[in-house]
């Protein structure tokens, strides 16, 4: 059954590499602001979840499941660093609404807390003025 459903997902001729793991990339750029799982996008894009893992992996050699911490992350600094929002509303605008489970992954993922990530900007910013 694998190989029937690899036969239907076209390649590009290019390179080799389906347009799906594009569109799932793309796809989840665009919906970062809200809880994404991998149930939500094998209904999505209509494939078995463990099947969108393999290609997503195989394409950009990071889970699916990594890729969407990422994308969180990387916005979630462009709100700390922008000043306008509370920690609290940045979790939510990032799609996380536990916010002791953001505070957790932000550290996990950048090495430091979001409170500590915003003082270090400032402080870099403002002794190089």
């Amino acid at each position: 059954r694998l190989i029937l459903v690899e036969l239907m997902i076209p390649r590009d001729a290019e390179n080799g590499h389906d347009p799906v793991s594009s569109e799932i990339r793309e796809w989840i750029k665009m919906h970062y602001d809200k809880k994404i799982t991998l149930d939500d996008i094998s209904k999505q894009f209509g494939y078995n979840k463990d099947y969108l893992t393999k290609l997503f992996k195989n394409r950009y050699h990071i889970g699916i499941k990594q890729y969407i911490s990422e994308v969180k992350m990387t916005k979630a600094k462009e709100l700390i660093l922008s000043g306008k929002y509370p920690l609290k509303k940045i979790s939510a605008m990032v799609g996380i609404d536990e916010y002791n489970h953001f505070l957790k992954m932000f550290k996990y993922h950048e090495g430091v807390s979001p409170n500590k990530y915003r003082q270090v900007f400032v402080n870099t910013h403002f002794n190089k003025e």
